[in-house]
């Protein structure tokens, strides 16, 4: 029989729904770790940096 994994890979979009994801995970007892991707540059600023986490 299989061992259940507790770890999830979690993408973040530093918004209200990704945030409550992680919160519920953490609840149910899994082990989340937070992902964000950069697919753009609009500029210098890593502000949105600061919204993911």
């Amino acid at each position: 029989m299989m061992e259940e994994n507790k770890r999830v890979l979690l993408g973040m979009s530093g918004g209200t729904d990704s945030s409550v994801a992680a919160m519920r995970l953490l609840e149910a007892g899994y082990e989340v770790t937070g992902v964000t991707f950069r697919f753009y540059e609009l500029n210098d600023s890593t502000e949105y940096l600061e919204d993911a986490r």
